[in-house]
């Protein structure tokens, strides 16, 4: 750029960015999410020194593990500190058991209030599992099998 008579002095500033690697094992147990997707971008790039947030959904019928790579542990929620490139990866297990409520015989009022609760607390309001507005028996079936994928499955 040529400005007459003036000089004109740019600075630019460097710093090291580092790349987030997620991954999922097995594929179709669940997703990882960011937590705070603004403090990274599109690449998975981000500044040194970034903590990045994220978290693990396990999908119907599986329960999630815990994180392994460069994050340990079991908590469904965990953060990265971006030290260095970064790979974490969600271990899920597909639940070989149902949580089965044996829905042919009578559930007493307070089991199903527990299970809607319960249901209500740990999944979203766009899970859609009640897609007409009412809970009937189905529903709650539905929505015990899902706790069971959270392994929050009440007994």
């Amino acid at each position: 750029m040529r400005v007459p008579g003036k000089t004109v002095t740019y600075t630019a500033t460097y710093g090291a960015q580092y790349q987030l690697t997620l991954a999922v094992n097995p594929s179709e147990g669940g997703t990882v999410a960011l937590v705070n997707p603004g403090v990274i971008d599109f690449d998975r790039f981000t500044d040194t020194g970034t903590v990045v947030g994220i978290t693990a959904t396990p999908n119907l019928g599986y329960s999630f593990q815990g994180w392994t790579g460069n994050v340990a542990g079991q908590t469904i929620s965990t953060t990265v500190t971006m030290s260095q490139p970064q790979t974490v990866t969600a271990e899920f297990n597909f639940a070989a058991q149902r949580c089965d409520l044996n829905l042919n015989t009578q559930l007493d009022l307070p089991d199903m209030r527990n299970i809607i609760d319960q249901a209500l607390g740990v999944l979203s309001p766009s899970a859609d599992l009640i897609p007409d507005g009412w809970i009937n028996v189905a529903d709650v079936q539905t929505m015990a099998n899902v706790l069971l994928g959270l392994g929050t499955c009440p007994h």
